[in-house]
């Protein structure tokens, strides 16, 4: 168990991380900052010149303009404007992109979610109902994560996108978990709780109001880039004689290559469900 926390721990600081440096940009913070420092040296001799200067178009009677405190503050603002516009612009196309991705892609992937339920469900002679689903950290607050639901088949119900599992909860915590390298699968027959593995983490009172609890059987893969977990993938029926279809390698290398094929647009969905 200590070691498993550590690892929440490590990732967890991870995403802060990489949620800090999307969220305020500290990079391009600097280089705004330096960039303004410098507009404001080169460029405040011939602002100041323009209010003062012995060819300045302002009348000598308008004496607050003249004086050099104040035209010295004018000249600041003058020059930080455009640089300010700009980051302000910046901030919008963000806004945009995060508003193209739920608009645009995430029907997208629920509707390729759709087609690898029925392809699946029809090579690998499945029995029961074929659900699919999509996860991802999710922040809730500093240095708060959960696993959620962002993209779904059409026979999961949507309440179950309010779940919030702990990093170690159910199988998809315990995938989460298991996944040291760049993916990872796992199957867990949960119908029968004698069976199930020793670090697995039943779900909370509250997942498991939300979440089916007709499912007898999971299939999980998980995606890990630069130590953090992107996203996992997660098949799961309600009939125990698909147990024997569901552990097939090729079934997993369907899986796995939906994985392989999406990794970048989850990154996207990571993006929009964290706000960055």
């Amino acid at each position: 168990m200590k070691d498993q926390q550590r690892i929440i721990i490590a990732r967890i600081i991870k995403y802060e991380f990489d949620y800090f440096l999307r969220k305020f940009k500290p990079w391009e913070k600097l280089i705004f900052l330096l960039y303004l420092i410098v507009a404001i040296v080169t460029g405040l001799g011939d602002a100041s010149s323009f209010f003062t200067g012995e060819n300045s178009p302002i009348p000598r009677e308008w004496k607050l303009l003249k004086s050099p405190q104040i035209v010295t503050i004018i000249s600041i603002i003058i020059l930080g404007i455009p640089v300010l516009l700009s980051q302000t612009q910046t901030g919008q196309d963000t806004v945009e992109l995060l508003e193209t991705i739920r608009l645009n892609i995430v029907p997208a992937i629920s509707s390729s979610l759709e087609e690898l339920s029925v392809d699946i469900k029809q090579k690998f002679n499945l029995q029961g109902n074929i659900r699919v689903s999509l996860w991802i950290p999710v922040r809730q607050k500093l240095f708060t994560w959960n696993l959620q639901m962002v993209c779904k088949t059409s026979n999961v119900s949507d309440r179950e996108l309010e779940a919030l599992f702990e990093l170690d909860e159910g199988v998809i915590g315990y995938t989460y978990l298991k996944t040291i390298r760049k993916y990872a699968l796992e199957f867990v027959d949960i119908s029968n709780s004698q069976q199930l593995p020793s670090s697995y983490v039943p779900l909370q009172r509250d997942n498991e109001l939300l979440i089916n609890p007709h499912i007898k059987i999971v299939l999980a893969v998980a995606a890990l880039q630069k130590s953090s977990i992107l996203g996992l993938l997660a098949v799961d029926t309600d009939d125990s004689a698909d147990l024997s279809s569901m552990n097939d390698r090729n079934l997993h290398s369907s899986i796995l290559d939906w994985m392989t094929q999406y990794n970048n647009v989850v990154k996207l969905l990571w993006r929009m469900k964290n706000n960055v």
